[in-house]
């Protein structure tokens, strides 16, 4: 599912802005799009080589330790990032990171996305249509700006 990515393409956009700073908005626009498109295609160009010169056994040779760590790490790395893009709180370990998600301008946003997650999960099991989760996307947005419109409620 496309849920996956938006960890990883808000870490590199936090990481350019980090970077390039907010002095001027159309510049580190541009910067994450061409970041974004070059790492969607070199990660979309490295699974077709993978795919046409059929490498999917060479995974075999990769100790199985080390394949459940690298996949524990993306699994930490998806639960911290996926945290901080909800609720918009710098992950850190430590308890007054974790309070701070426990506070109300954290609770509903991460209750949202936790929700809207849990709800494509289910449409995912009714409906098999590789156009369910772009759609569900697409759809996110159109459902959330009137919604704000007709409740008054401001950006």
């Amino acid at each position: 599912m496309m849920i996956e990515n938006v960890p990883f393409l808000a870490a590199l956009a936090s990481s350019i802005m980090a970077q390039i700073g907010t002095d001027d908005p159309a510049e580190a626009f541009a910067t994450i799009l061409v970041a974004q498109s070059l790492a969607t295609l070199l990660v979309g160009t490295a699974f077709m080589l993978l795919g046409l010169f059929q490498l999917g056994h060479v995974v075999h040779f990769i100790p199985k330790p080390l394949l459940i760590g690298a996949v524990a790490g993306i699994g930490i790395f998806l639960l911290t990032s996926g945290l901080q893009v909800a609720a918009g709180v710098q992950w850190k370990l430590n308890w007054a990171t974790i309070q701070q998600y426990f506070t109300m301008p954290c609770v509903p946003l991460t209750v949202a996305s936790v929700a809207l997650a849990a709800l494509l999960r289910v449409l995912a099991q009714f409906v098999s249509s590789p156009l369910l989760a772009p759609l569900f996307f697409i759809a996110i947005p159109a459902v959330f700006f009137p919604v704000l419109l007709i409740s008054g409620v401001g950006l």
